[in-house]
């Protein structure tokens, strides 16, 4: 190479030079086509990936606006009732939420468990008149005219837990009854309010 005139080496660099500057202009002209599809696929990949990110937002915020009208709502009810003088908390009652209560057996006597029944009576009858539906689990019966008649009695000892069939006829129940309108509520109750009140509740949620 370094015993080439000097006119031959100029004449070979720009040869090669010549050679080179064609190889790398055939190279882009062969893939200048799949270089504009990739990058507009690329394109219209992050498109449709912003598009679902406006979708994902949009959803996450009816999402939160909604749970923060429940959250109003069931503070707005609760703080009805508690306003009227009397708090569930005093009769040994419990809102799950809004339409799902659990309570103790409502006595028709002084007892440690429980609360009286009048009390209760007169509770659900001022807050949910017509609304609402007793489920009696306990093995043990009161005067359900204190409840209009509105009692479903469904007996089973408190241990084991209620045979299968009991199960589903009790969560079909309460299905119905606050599938019929959204203003109705159901009280559930066993002998202590734990256990068996508990077992259902959670079923059903």
């Amino acid at each position: 190479f370094f015993s080439r005139p000097m006119e031959s080496v100029s004449a070979w660099w720009s040869t090669s030079s010549e050679a080179a500057r064609k190889s790398l202009t055939d190279l882009w002209e062969n893939n200048e086509g799949r270089i504009t599809e990739t990058k507009d696929k690329v394109s219209k990949k992050a498109a449709e990936l912003a598009e679902d990110a406006k979708v994902a937002a949009k959803q996450v915020g009816k999402n939160l606006e909604g749970v923060g009208k429940a959250a109003t709502d069931m503070f707005s009810f609760i703080s009805g009732i508690v306003s009227s003088g009397v708090s569930p908390d005093d009769l040994g009652m419990s809102y799950v939420n809004d339409r799902i209560i659990a309570m103790g057996f409502p006595s028709p006597k002084k007892s440690h468990l429980g609360c009286p029944l009048d009390n209760i009576s007169t509770f659900l009858n001022t807050h949910h008149k017509g609304k609402y539906m007793v489920f009696n689990l306990s093995e043990n019966t009161y005067d359900n005219s204190k409840f209009d008649q509105q009692v479903m009695e469904f007996k089973f000892p408190g241990y084991p837990s209620p045979p299968l069939g009991t199960l589903l006829s009790i969560l079909t129940s309460m299905h119905s009854w606050l599938s019929a309108a959204e203003d109705n509520v159901v009280a559930v109750h066993c002998y202590s309010g734990k256990g068996r009140t508990a077992l259902i509740i959670a079923a059903y949620l």
